[in-house]
This record gives structure tokens, sequence and C-alpha cells, in this order.
């Protein structure tokens, strides 16, 4: 049976990045960014009312993602595949794709005045934090494509001991078993617990292996998803009640409570669990335009970032109110997205695809 809501789900959330990272450019806590306009209010609550979930939602969909890929493939097949659809495009895009935004940071915050070529003599040559904000080597926003791969290969061998542990008991890793809900809500809590752990920029790497296995094991379970689609609502519910507390807090100057702790965890597993349930019911359909975006949501990923500082580049130059920059830089980081996809798709993968 194909599960036309993960890809729907997962292409839906990919889009969301241009907004969010359009609004990292108003962020209000002194973050930095590859190009920066001025701290604004509402913009820094709709990235704090979603990052708490939203990567580990991407992550929990890989795992996903990686159990219904093993229902028709070998352990090799799978890491072989991890290698041309990941650490492939995680190179090339360092070199092509992601010095782009550099050269926009360099430009932005150094005054840089040099040709885009020369530029990479500082990619590759400036030490940084990693974050490439103000120029300097960054993975940027494919550190998600470097984890997810390294985290892919970490699994296989956790895959590969279940896989002969449950066969001895001659039971199925992902069969029709029912799963107690409340208790994939409790494993939801480990993740706080692993969070320091292989933490290198406030990503760590044991949070979103906890998050892909939960997806890997437990939210590939078709009893496990018919029961989050009737319960959509609950976690929907305290999804809801979370975030409007965290709301309160924030805008009470007071989020110590809310952004740590078994709160911002139950927030973050209750909207993943909430999303996941929901897509199942909302989601599970195709047609050209689902087809579409599942299809090109990696790309996009891979594109948007880059595509958007630079459109925001110009567009600050304009000294545009918030009110029309802000839509403004959305509407062409969709735009300008798509079209360098299109112009991808046209022009590369004709190239390498067969005769």
């Amino acid at each position: 049976m194909r599960r036309h809501y993960i890809d729907n789900l997962r292409a839906a959330l990919v889009l969301l990045l241009v907004p969010f990272h359009t609004f990292m450019m108003y962020n209000n806590w002194g973050e930095g960014f590859y190009v920066y306009a001025r701290p604004l209010g509402f913009p820094s609550l709709m990235i704090n009312m979603f990052w708490p979930w939203f990567m580990p939602a991407l992550f929990t969909l890989a795992g996903v993602s990686a159990a219904f890929s093993l229902e028709k493939r070998t352990v090799g097949q799978f890491v072989r595949e991890r290698f041309t659809r990941l650490f492939v495009p995680l190179v090339l895009g360092i070199i092509f794709v992601i010095p782009v935004q550099t050269y926009y940071a360099e430009r932005f915050h150094n005054g840089y005045t040099g040709s885009y070529l020369a530029q990479y003599r500082l990619f590759f040559g400036k030490v940084t934090d990693l974050t490439g904000y103000t120029g300097g080597f960054t993975p940027g926003q494919l550190w998600f494509v470097l984890y997810l791969f390294i985290i892919s290969l970490a699994a296989v061998p956790v895959i590969l001991i279940s896989r002969k542990i449950l066969s001895r008991n001659r039971r199925p890793l992902a069969g029709k078993r029912p799963f107690p809900l409340a208790l994939v809500f409790t494993l939801g809590f480990a993740a706080m617990y692993v969070r320091p752990l292989l933490n290198v920029g406030g990503k760590s790497l044991a949070e979103y292996f906890w998050y892909f296995m939960l997806g890997y094991a437990f939210l590939s379970r078709e009893t496990v998803l018919d029961a989050l689609e009737r319960r959509r609502h609950i976690f929907g519910g305290i999804a809801l009640a979370l975030c409007m507390l965290l709301a309160v807090c924030l805008a009470a100057g007071n989020n110590g409570f809310c952004t740590s702790g078994e709160v911002f965890q139950a927030y973050a597993w209750s909207a993943i669990l909430f999303l996941t349930g929901w897509s199942k019911r909302r989601m599970n359909h195709t047609g050209p335009v689902a087809r579409y975006l599942a299809r090109s949501s990696f790309m996009f990923y891979f594109l948007h970032q880059s595509v958007l500082v630079a459109a925001a580049f110009y567009i600050f130059r304009l000294g545009l109110p918030p009110a029309a920059e802000i839509p403004l830089v959305i509407a062409a980081g969709y735009i300008f997205t798509f079209a360098a996809y299109e112009l991808w798709r046209r022009l590369v993968c004709k190239k390498v695809s067969p005769a």
C-alpha cells in the first residue's frame, strides 16, 4: 500500500521553510543570519511556535520512510541508496549551492566586493563557527542531509540486531501487533534526555537519531498509524494547548518554563503525532500538484535557502516597510526556488537520465 500522506506531509513541511527562514532575518534574540533586516516581534514569535517540532518531525518522517523503504529493499541496497541519494548530493551541494548564501553574507556583513569565484577562498579557508552567517565554511541547510546520512548508517546495526532478535521470536518488526499509543507518547520524552549528547551547535545527533528510530520502529506500524488517525484530535488538542502556553510564556518574557523539560517535549512530540495522524486522514491522496510537490521536495529543500538569501539581499535594498518586505521575500523565495528546481530538472536530470 502506498503511503501518500508521508510524502505529502514531508512536502508540506519543506514548503514551510521559506517563511521560517524569512522570519529568521527578523529574529529578535540576537542570532545572526546570512542577511538580516531588523528585529521584529511577530516573526520571532512564529519561529518559536514551530521550531520545537519542525526538525524532529522531518527526522521522524525519515525514519518512517526508511521502514517503508526496507520493506522493498535489502539492507545493502538501502545503504547504497543512502550514499547516492544523500552523500553525493551533500558534497555537490556544499561545493555548488551553499557558497551562494555565504557570498551574500560576505557582501552584507563584511562589505565584500570580490567576485563570486574568488569568494571560494573565503568559503573553504575562513575559520568560523560553521553557521556561515557572516561568511566562511558551512554546510548551511544541508546539515540535515549530513545528519540524516550519518543517522541512517548508524541505524543499520540497530535494525539488523532488532531483526535478528525478532526473527527468533517469529515476530515482524512493523507487523499488525497492537502497540499502545500511551507508550509511544512516553517514548517521545526520551529525546529530551539524549539531547545533550553529540550536540554540535544546538543540533544533537543523538536526539535526531532517537526521533528517526521512533519513526522507524513505531510510526511505521499500521496499527499505530491507524490509532493516531483516530486520536488525532486528542494530540492536536494537547499540542494546541501547549503551543498557547508557550506563546503566553514568551509574551511575558518568561520562557524558561516552556522551552525546556517536559512541557517543551510534550509540545514537540504531540505536534508530531497529531501531524502524522492528521496527514493520514486528510493527505493520503495523489494528484498532479501533490505528485509534483512530493517529487520536488528534496531539491526544494536543497535549493531554497540559497535562493532566499540572494532574493532577500536585493529586496532589502529597496527599503520597504516590513508589511510589504516580508511577503515579497517569501513570494520571491517560492517563485525562484521552483524556477531553480525546474532549471535543474530540465538541464541536469535529462543529461543523467538513461536514453
